[in-house]
């Protein structure tokens, strides 16, 4: 059988010091036949003194970006909802602070053909009373066109906000003024001047939720949350355009699981979060529907503190943006995940410092780009909106160019590569690689986006057992006072 492993030279222009500890500028360049590429992550941070952090990024009709989240710098006030407008450069041209005296939180908006923006979130500075649904309409400078406050006297969510595909806006979130008991998936249908036109809820006795919705074939899809004997289950919900509850899909594989968000890509249906294994800890978890043969398939993570906040379906690949634990600098840190089809993990390049570090949406631009957005925690605990571009042509590298003449039949047993002291296993669950016999001070592997999967660095051997390492290109440095090089290609 042919070896399916192969090593080339190459020159790391970096040090191995550069490559695992650069904070805000996340480089990692390669130079080989195929391969010579710059994948570098720009990092921008924005706020005040105090606390910001942002929920969605959108790109805009005349060029750049908006996004909404929360700021808590405005010192008259106790937390406002946040706007910024960025240009193509990620500068931001304008910002704006929305809201009262009190509580205000932003999670979602859109931009109308207008170039007006339509904002949704809760506060409890207005309204019927403790929170209420906050939603505004602004121009394109940010001024304010309408605001209005839905809900009672109870607490009243808003989490996202899409145009209703026959008028208006559809919002949903939850609610714990109306309902059944507990709270209960809220739904409201606006027109174009923010006047409620229905709106309805969904619930048993205990506490249900609304987080995200998507349309999807004349029916509205919705991430949430249902809870069962006590438990939260995540659950997909169908309903009509005019209300009616048509099908829910209910995880019951796990104790509790928790639905962040939906994304609709043709006759693919996925909803994601995350569920709590025997020891209480979050793992990555994603509900892959195929509508056309109505089949249902998990993609979970083996790592713990590991979840997906937003995700992309793109043709070949599933992009999600969420947070990881203990695979960075320290706490939690942003963390973005490419997957095929099937969950096969592709990369999983982490961003942060030391503190704690949110992702909460993601972006595809116009130019292939990747955006990712949510919060970073500063050394004195304050926190601040945090930005991170990824240049989507690098993150797209079809792989297989580098491997397509090679014999691709599974490896079932031992496969040593002799000339360089390789072994590689693979089963279905797991690969296990094998570096040995290098007489070297340490060894460790990288995979192309810079991430270090593991190292060893007292000793010249290293064995991984790491059920994501699927095929693809990992870089192997032995030896990290010389930096010596090479490329390991792993295909199935």
């Amino acid at each position: 059988m042919k070896s399916l492993v192969q090593l080339y030279l190459f020159e790391i222009r970096y040090s191995l010091l550069d490559i695992r500890y650069s904070l805000f500028l996340f480089s990692f360049f390669v130079s080989h036949s195929s391969f010579a590429q710059e994948d570098t992550a720009i990092v921008r941070t924005y706020g005040g003194p105090y606390y910001e952090e942002g929920r969605q990024i959108i790109e805009c009709a005349a060029g750049g970006y908006a996004i909404i989240g929360t700021t808590g710098s405005d010192q008259q006030n106790n937390t406002n909802i946040y706007l910024l407008r960025l240009d193509e450069e990620l500068n931001c041209t304008w910002s704006k602070s929305l809201g009262g005296p009190e509580v205000e939180w932003g999670y979602s908006l859109l931009e109308d053909a207008d170039g007006n923006f339509l904002l949704c979130g809760y506060t409890n500075s207005y309204g019927a009373g403790a929170y209420d649904v906050l939603v505004y309409k602004v121009d394109a400078e940010g001024e304010v066109i309408w605001q209005q406050t839905f809900g009672g006297t109870d607490w009243d969510f808003a989490y996202k906000i899409i145009a209703h595909p026959e008028e208006g806006y559809l919002i949903c979130g939850k609610t714990y003024s109306m309902g059944n008991g507990g709270s209960d998936g809220y739904l409201l249908h606006l027109d174009d001047e923010g006047e409620l036109i229905s709106e309805w809820t969904y619930g048993g006795e205990g506490d249900d939720e609304f987080v995200d919705v998507e349309v999807e074939q004349n029916q509205f899809v919705i991430a949430g949350n249902k809870e069962i004997e006590g438990n939260s289950k995540m659950t997909l919900f169908s309903v009509s355009l005019t209300g009616m509850l048509v099908n829910e899909n209910i995880c019951l594989t796990y104790s509790n699981s928790y639905g962040n968000g939906v994304e609709v890509n043709e006759s693919l249906i996925l909803f994601f979060g995350y569920y709590l294994n025997d020891d209480g800890l979050e793992q990555f978890l994603i509900r892959k529907i195929n509508t056309e043969t109505n089949t249902i398939s998990d993609i979970q993570e083996a790592v713990t503190g590991n979840f997906a906040t937003n995700d992309l379906v793109l043709t070949n690949h599933i992009i999600t943006v969420g947070d990881g634990d203990g695979s960075g600098f320290g706490g939690t840190e942003m963390m973005l995940q490419e997957r095929d089809l099937n969950g096969f993990w592709i990369v999983g390049p982490t961003f942060g410092d030391i503190n704690d570090d949110h992702g909460y949406d993601i972006l595809l631009t116009i130019a292939s780009d990747i955006l990712m957005v949510g919060s970073s925690e500063m050394a004195n605990l304050t926190s601040q909106l945090y930005l991170v571009k990824w240049p989507g042509n690098e993150l797209f590298q079809e792989y297989s160019i580098a491997y397509e003449a090679m014999d691709c039949q599974p490896i079932t047993s031992l496969e040593p590569n002799l000339a360089e002291s390789v072994v590689i296993a693979r089963t279905s669950e797991a690969t296990t690689v094998y570096f040995g016999d290098f007489n070297s001070h340490g060894v460790a592997l990288f995979d192309m986006r810079g991430s270090l999967i593991q190292k060893s660095q007292v000793t010249s051997s290293l064995q991984i057992q790491h059920g994501l390492l699927s095929s693809g290109i990992y870089i192997l440095v032995i030896d990290n006072k010389t930096a010596t090089s090479k490329k390991l290609i792993i295909a199935e």
